[in-house]
């Protein structure tokens, strides 16, 4: 995983005491040891790769402790492979560590990393995957996390953004807006509430749970049109879908799936909770399409995925007429909702 210096810390005894442990039982790792991993798939299958970079103070909030960083990393990274329908098989894990702060001991960051690799050794062995490797450098910027997540799908089955067509229901797994309700709780600092309903939504923004075995479902029943998880929001990951599609969304209000603790907010802040929902992102849960007349393999499917709800949540309109209105928020009424916010972007 390098060859440098970290904090004082020698890197190749930070990586056999943190890391080497989570790359047991891959092989092709090396133990971590060489330049780089030797790694096999099946000849019926595709490799799928995704990288995804966290950083302090833009994808989480500054003194999150190292077991909530290693939860959202790692959920976001296997979150792009279940929206492809890929079984998760490796990471590669890369760490800045902030080498000028007032956090810079090595008790601090000893502390930091034995939390960190802690949980995501707990999340590894969850979804069955191993460290294969990574890099390990100090930084002038701020901690900055970053993992490539490699899987694999048999041949011509992977789920992708850009096949559905006008007449599609559209689908969505779990319940959404938790996770930007529970980082709105967290900016409260000391202010913050410490009741059930907050802890659960905080529990969601620290540790989202990727569908991946909802995602190998749908590509292994070979009737969804378009997929793509929700990591910018409803809004506009449902866009990325229309663009790369050419077509137009129209989703139901009523029907967007909200949790019970998201609904107690609802009832006395309903704009919050809406905006939330349509744009909040770090939801990661499923957005995808398919034709009416396969549906019932999605009923089906609920009997096997009892630790995800799925539901309908409208429908793909017409072919694209102005890629500014791609996706629609209808309420009961049948009138159009002002969303005012389109989603994460990155560079914005």
């Amino acid at each position: 995983m390098g060859d440098k210096k970290s904090l004082g810390l020698g890197e190749f005894d930070l990586i056999a005491k943190y890391f080497a442990p989570l790359s047991v039982g891959c092989e092709g790792a090396l133990s971590l040891l060489d330049d780089g991993a030797v790694l096999d798939i099946p000849e019926d299958e595709s490799l799928v790769v995704s990288t995804d970079c966290m950083t302090e103070g833009i994808h989480f909030l500054e003194g999150t402790a190292g077991k909530h960083v290693a939860t959202r990393v790692l959920g976001a990274n296997l979150s792009d492979l279940a929206a492809m329908g890929a079984t998760p098989r490796w990471i590669f894990l890369s760490l800045q560590l902030p080498k000028n702060t007032p956090k810079n001991t090595n008790e601090y960051w000893e502390d930091w990393l034995d939390d960190f690799s802690t949980a995501l050794g707990s999340g590894l062995d969850k979804f069955g995957v191993s460290l294969a490797g990574g890099d390990t450098v100090t930084t002038l910027g701020p901690l900055a996390v970053t993992i490539t997540a490699l899987g694999s799908v048999k041949k011509g089955s992977a789920l992708k953004r850009s096949g559905a067509e006008v007449g599609d229901e559209i689908w969505v797994s779990g319940t959404l807006g938790d996770a930007q309700l529970g980082l709105e709780i967290l900016q409260m600092g000391d202010d913050a509430p410490n009741d059930k309903n907050s802890n659960f939504l905080i529990t969601r923004h620290h540790t989202p749970e990727p569908r991946v075995e909802l995602g190998k479902m749908l590509a292994q029943i070979g009737v969804v049109n378009a997929c793509i998880d929700i990591s910018d929001g409803l809004v506009a990951d449902m866009s990325h879908i229309c663009e790369a599609s050419n077509v137009t969304a129209e989703i139901q209000l009523s029907n967007i799936p909200l949790s019970s603790a998201a609904k107690v907010l609802l009832d006395y802040d309903p704009t919050r909770v809406h905006k939330a929902a349509f744009g909040g992102g770090d939801d990661y849960e499923l957005l995808f399409c398919l034709s009416p007349e396969n549906s019932e393999q999605l009923n089906l499917l609920k009997s096997k995925t009892p630790f995800c709800k799925i539901g309908k949540i409208g429908t793909i309109s017409e072919k694209s007429q102005n890629k500014g209105h791609a996706v629609k928020i209808v309420d009961p009424k049948g009138e159009n909702v002002v969303v005012e916010s389109g989603g994460w972007d990155h560079l914005k």
